[in-house]
């Protein structure tokens, strides 16, 4: 078909039935079109069983890069205009008729063809193939080796692409699609951060082609398709808002300047792909929304009751969007199963939504757990980690390679704040169930370690996490199997978690309030290797062979007397001073004698040496400051219990079964006195030592007393194993 002819076809249809037998009968003609140049070529280059392009790309880098076989690819655009592919939902952006034209303008290219036209077929091929069912095998003349061949020869060819890609670029349709198609790509296989920069590239496309202020047709037809910018830009705006509120960036699209008509589903796009898209624009303007009222600089600057409000408000919101998108589907449910995934995706998306801005709204029940987080918050955290697994077992069994995309995408689109919210809850309740949910889901999600290195470090994050609240949930359950004592039993809340220190922290009464630990830039915190700083109960891990710090740091509160409040930071303060000591006396010591073993001869001025000499008096007081006041902490001290009565007090103590209430009957602590005063000995006699060393060796030199080597008439240094001429 001549495009003469196309046109003609064009003005005599009317109707969208008219138009989609026209689009068929076009991407069946570029589809002949492209066999009957390939009966004709009787010189196409071609390497092994693959096809090579005819090198007339405009970068050199990509010439002479094969291609997946000629054959395959034509059966394959055939099968795309006779059953409707996963590839062309996904990415809306582009039809079968347009990307069969471009598969025949870099197949048999007589012309120059651009960047933007060999990504778009090498991503549509590479996704086309990896979507192909097992009874389209026979069909397009594959196997599954062959599919993975040539997937991977795309992906290849994708990857040098990206490398190829020029900072100056002329803003245009073809380029925007394929920017768009290359941030999809990166964001399947797992990298986030090149995704970033591609999806802000066709952003500012998008802008500098005008797309944001598209001026509204007021003699638009009522069935009338959204037009091809709509779509793309509609598809940038979505990925722009979700990857910039999880990688806590600022969108590259701002709403305020978005001129743009919304789509209208379904009159632009009818049955369930209307209701789903509709559901992804929807999410991408309630999280620009989000970004400014909640999380952004000047809105953490304001009041926290208005956040609260306005973190309400959006909650409200975001339950009505996802409850309108499901009745919709409902009502006119899709006939496909590919349209499962997206909406599942979306689902999950909305529920992680909700637990972020519930997170801002405070815990309302009395005396919570600083990780207990509101009714609101933990309830939409269930449902997106029980949504997750649900879709792992049905979505993952189908198409393992496909759910692993699914949780790359996903992840990159949304903060996986609803997991961390959960296991707070679970170590803050000790919830079998909840645990249960958390262990689900980390084996949901387990296929992303192996995807990609961000793919692996979220998941390490989930499985720290899980790790502390099934320690915490074990040792719950320990102590109520445990011999009661009347109404009471001290309650470490502070324990040694072996290598896993970091948990420890979640497990604390102590931690921090954690009010904005949803946000993007408190996520990108936790995954940055848990860079959250060194606190008592972190110290605990590595000195807790020589002291008692586990058994007094934890203890704040008594089952039974929910007022009491127990007290010890007295012996808690001094042993961490005590460290601080040993620690500094340890690095300064060490450092000199390094110093003196491997340059005996050195010179140094006077003000060195008084540093040396000064810092070993200083290490000399701190041991001696800390040894007298551990001494008397433990001599004199023990447990404080305040907030309750005398009689309280009394039943209390007489019934303790935690560590002694008197410092001075711990075996540890007492342990820690004496070797506390040997080591400020020790700390003493090597300071004398020094000071005595420089003053001998300022009169007479470090090897005055050395021995003689040879005949008397020559020394040794141990700096150069030379013989020194005696004076």
């Amino acid at each position: 078909m001549r495009p003469a002819n196309r046109s003609a076809c064009d003005a005599d249809s009317h109707g969208g039935q008219q138009q989609q037998q026209q689009k068929t009968r076009w991407t069946m003609g570029a589809t002949q079109m492209i066999q009957e140049a390939a009966d004709n070529e009787e010189t196409t280059p071609s390497i092994g069983d693959t096809h090579s392009s005819s090198s007339q790309v405009q970068f050199p880098e990509l010439q002479g890069r094969p291609l997946p076989p000629l054959e395959p690819v034509l059966k394959l655009l055939r099968l795309t205009h006779t059953e409707k592919q996963r590839f062309f939902m996904d990415a809306p952006i582009i039809d079968e008729h347009e990307f069969s034209e471009l598969c025949q303008k870099v197949y048999f290219a007589i012309n120059d063809y651009s960047l933007s036209a060999w990504v778009i077929v090498n991503t549509g091929l590479f996704y086309l193939l990896l979507g192909l069912n097992e009874h389209n095998f026979t069909q397009v003349g594959v196997t599954s080796d062959d599919i993975q061949a040539y997937s991977q020869l795309s992906s290849a060819n994708l990857d040098a692409a990206i490398q190829s890609l020029r900072l100056c670029q002329d803003p245009s349709i073809e380029g925007c699609q394929a920017l768009v198609l290359l941030t999809i790509f990166c964001l399947k296989s797992g990298r986030s951060s090149i995704a970033w920069s591609l999806i802000a590239s066709a952003s500012r496309m998008c802008i500098d082609l005008g797309w944001h202020r598209l001026p509204r047709d007021p003699e638009r037809p009522e069935n009338s398709k959204i037009s091809k910018a709509e779509m793309i830009f509609w598809n940038v705006y979505v990925m722009d808002k979700g990857m910039a509120f999880t990688l806590g960036r600022t969108p590259s699209i701002h709403q305020y300047d978005v001129a743009t008509e919304r789509p209208s589903f379904p009159r632009d796009l009818p049955g369930a792909p209307g209701y789903i898209y509709a559901g992804f624009v929807e999410f991408a303007v309630i999280v620009g929304d989000m970004h400014i009222q909640l999380f952004s600089a000047a809105a953490q600057r304001g009041s926290q009751q208005t956040r609260v409000e306005s973190a309400k408000a959006f909650a409200a919101r975001l339950v009505k969007v996802n409850s309108d998108l499901k009745q919709s589907l409902v009502d006119d449910p899709p006939t496909d199963v590919m349209f499962e995934a997206p909406s599942v995706l979306l689902d999950i998306i909305m529920h992680c939504l909700t637990t972020i801005v519930y997170r801002i709204v405070p815990c309302d029940e009395p005396n919570s757990h600083p990780l207990q987080c509101n009714f609101g918050c933990v309830k939409a955290a269930r449902q997106a980690l029980s949504t997750i697994v649900q879709a792992s077992r049905i979505l993952g069994q189908r198409n393992p390679l496909g759910w692993s995309m699914f949780l790359n995408l996903l992840f990159s689109l949304v903060p996986f704040a609803c997991f961390v919210v959960l296991a707070g809850n679970t170590i803050a309740s000790s919830s079998t169930e909840d645990l249960e949910l958390l262990s689900g889901a980390i084996s949901a999600i387990g296929p992303i370690a192996a995807s990609s290195p961000s793919g692996r470090k979220l998941y390490d994050v989930c499985r720290s996490f899980y790790e502390a609240a099934s320690f915490s949930v074990a040792r719950q359950t320990a102590a109520s199997r445990a011999p009661p004592h009347p109404n009471v039993s001290a309650t470490q809340v502070f324990d040694h978690l072996g290598e896993t220190s970091f948990s420890a922290q979640l497990d604390s009464t102590e931690a921090p309030s954690y009010e904005h630990i949803m946000a993007p830039h408190d996520w990108d915190t936790i995954m940055n290797e848990f860079e959250l700083g060194i606190e008592a109960g972190e110290m605990a891990s590595f000195v807790e062979p020589y002291m008692p710090f586990d058994d007094y740091n934890g203890l704040k509160h008594i089952e039974g007397f929910p007022t009491a409040h127990i007290h010890t930071s007295d012996i808690v303060g001094c042993l961490a001073f005590d460290t601080f000591s040993c620690i500094f006396l340890s690095l300064f010591f060490t450092a000199a004698l390094m110093f003196d073993v491997f340059w005996p001869e050195r010179v140094e001025a006077r003000r060195m040496q008084w540093i040396w000499k000064l810092g070993s008096a200083a290490a000399t007081v701190f041991q001696l400051a800390a040894s007298i006041a551990v001494t008397i902490i433990v001599a004199t001290h023990g447990v404080h219990i305040s907030s309750v009565s005398a009689e309280q007090e009394n039943t209390i103590r007489g019934n303790w079964n935690g560590p002694p209430l008197k410092y001075g009957h711990g075996g540890k602590a007492l342990a820690v006195i004496v070797f506390s005063w040997i080591e400020w000995v020790f700390t003493l006699g090597s300071t004398i030592a020094m000071w005595r060393c420089y003053a001998h060796n300022n009169k007479h030199g470090p090897f005055a007393d050395r021995a003689r080597k040879g005949n008397g008439d020559e020394t040794f240094s141990m700096e150069t194993g030379l013989g020194l001429p005696h004076d």
